[in-house]
């Protein structure tokens, strides 16, 4: 099953995470694309990565799945 998950950052760009629960795998489209100014990108990564981080936990808790999550 895929799901959809939102996330509007206070810098109003928006990243639109499409989520395969069965294996853990996504793909994230961001609005406006990147790249984004110097200020603009460490705020987006301050509000992404808990955000995405949250969701990979959740799936985790509730499939006993687990994936490793490598930010280059």
């Amino acid at each position: 099953m895929k799901t959809t998950h939102i996330l509007k950052t206070s810098v109003e760009i928006i990243c639109e995470m499409t989520f395969d629960e069965s294996n853990g795998s996504f793909i994230c489209e961001w609005s406006p694309p990147p790249p984004f100014s110097p200020a603009d990108r460490d705020q987006v990564i301050a509000e992404y990565l808990p955000w995405r981080n949250a969701i990979f936990s959740e799936w985790s808790q509730c499939t006993g799945k687990r994936v490793k999550l490598l930010t280059i």
